[in-house]
């Protein structure tokens, strides 16, 4: 038989039988290889879920103005201040840094839709033009479970009309990728290894030293858990890996 034949064949039934044990090296941190010449290029994945190590609380204050009415707007204007005093003392009173100078304030208009009704009583929809008067504020902090503590005491506040027009909102960060990088790439080029080992025996070969590595982005991802979205995140890194095979 022509042994070039022969070698194409060979090949071919460790190509196979590598890709039937695909799912196994996948669930184990371990990706694809590629065959090319006397090398092979492989993917080794390192994931690691982590705590978020910050939390940044965003208060809004907001009330529209739907009609051209000044008096109603220096009432509304002193509503909102009201209301950041409010808001500044709940948040001092849980431990949080936030004076009521904190707060930006904004003034714009929307369109916003109304119905309304003719003289024949048939409702009818119009748009118009209303002002809108809001107050904004963010508090960043590192103690991550008061933050949430908090946020979940304010979504109960929100069921009154005292507060029906402040919103709270919470978003989770972390930052200390720098202190876990060089072992989660570690580890990617460990299972990148191991997926070159298995490809070696498969194929009567052994593994050679590397030819060359390159490191994919790290990426960070919000996990869905009990204590809320982005609570804990979900890091992720792959590095392709070509070795020789002698």
């Amino acid at each position: 038989m022509n042994f070039r034949l022969v070698h194409v064949i060979i090949l071919a039934l460790a190509m196979a039988f590598a890709q039937s044990i695909s799912g196994y090296f996948i669930g184990n941190g371990i990706q694809k290889f590629r065959m090319d010449g006397n090398s092979v290029k492989v993917k080794g994945l390192s994931e690691k879920e982590v705590v978020s190590n910050k939390a940044s609380l965003n208060i809004v204050i907001s009330s529209e103005l739907r009609e051209d009415d000044s008096v109603k707007e220096i009432r509304l204007r002193k509503d909102i201040l009201e209301k950041i005093d409010q808001c500044a003392q709940l948040v001092q009173k849980e431990g949080f840094d936030l004076k009521s100078g904190d707060f930006e304030i904004f003034e714009k208009t929307k369109w916003k839709q109304f119905d309304g009704k003719d003289k024949d009583g048939k409702i009818y929809t119009y748009s118009k033009e209303i002002k809108v008067l809001s107050a904004e504020s963010i508090v960043i902090t590192e103690d991550v479970e008061k933050a949430r503590k908090f946020y979940n005491e304010w979504k109960k506040l929100k069921n009154s009309a005292e507060w029906k027009n402040a919103d709270l909102t919470i978003q989770y960060d972390y930052s200390e990728l720098d202190k876990i990088r060089a072992g989660m790439l570690k580890e990617s080029t460990i299972n990148a290894r191991k997926m070159a080992d298995q490809f070696a025996r498969d194929s009567k070969s052994e593994v050679g030293k590397i030819v060359s590595a390159t490191q994919g982005q790290f990426e960070v991802s919000d996990i869905h858990s009990k204590e809320g979205k982005g609570y804990k995140k979900n890091l992720r890194v792959v590095t392709n890996v070509t070795f020789m095979l002698g």
